[in-house]
């Protein structure tokens, strides 16, 4: 936890980033089992910094632009702040921002791949979407030849030679084949 006075709830971290309480409970828990470290109060109860509403902050947008879980972007989010929080207790402040400059490094170009494997899937998303649409012309044209080739069966293969007969109400022949039953 950072320096900051300031003690917030987990009610008042979901209300500021936007997330419902149990969500900011199960990221706290993930980001205590990556190592980040959540001030308790005496009771037991998690008190929450403005640091660590920008680190939830962070660790909701990794996960929304990634997809990834939320176990592997609190490892990844819990490592930035981790070594920063150590180099405090143990390094001068030039060591400090190295450190922290190293862990802003790798962060950045996390997001980085993240949003690259993003667009990647969008492009990957709109290929398939052509491709659907193609499929979908094909079992159009595959449904009319089956109904083309439906009506031709209707005509037995022996009456090849037999003409479509047109009604022409002034045609003898005809008139005498009703007239008849033939």
């Amino acid at each position: 936890m950072g320096n900051d006075t300031a003690k917030l709830s987990t009610t008042d971290i979901a209300q500021m980033i936007g997330l419902k309480a149990v969500t900011i409970r199960k990221y706290a828990m993930a980001l205590e089992k990556a190592g980040y470290i959540v001030h308790r109060s005496e009771g037991g109860h998690r008190e929450f910094s403005d640091q660590d509403a920008m680190v939830f902050q962070q660790l909701k947008t990794l996960c929304e632009r990634s997809g990834m879980s939320v176990e592997i972007a609190a490892q990844a989010v819990a490592a930035k702040h981790q070594g920063a929080s150590e180099s405090v207790a143990v390094s001068p402040v030039g060591a400090e921002l190295a450190i922290n400059t190293q862990y802003e490094e790798r962060y950045n170009t996390l997001l980085d791949k993240v949003e690259e494997l993003s667009e990647t899937n969008k492009q990957l998303m709109d290929r398939m979407d052509r491709q659907n649409e193609n499929i979908s012309a094909i079992l159009r044209e595959v449904l009319l030849t089956r109904q083309a080739i439906a009506a031709t069966k209707d005509k037995k293969w022996y009456q090849f030679w037999k003409r479509e007969e047109v009604y022409d109400p002034h045609d003898p022949e005809l008139l005498w084949k009703i007239k008849n039953g033939r």
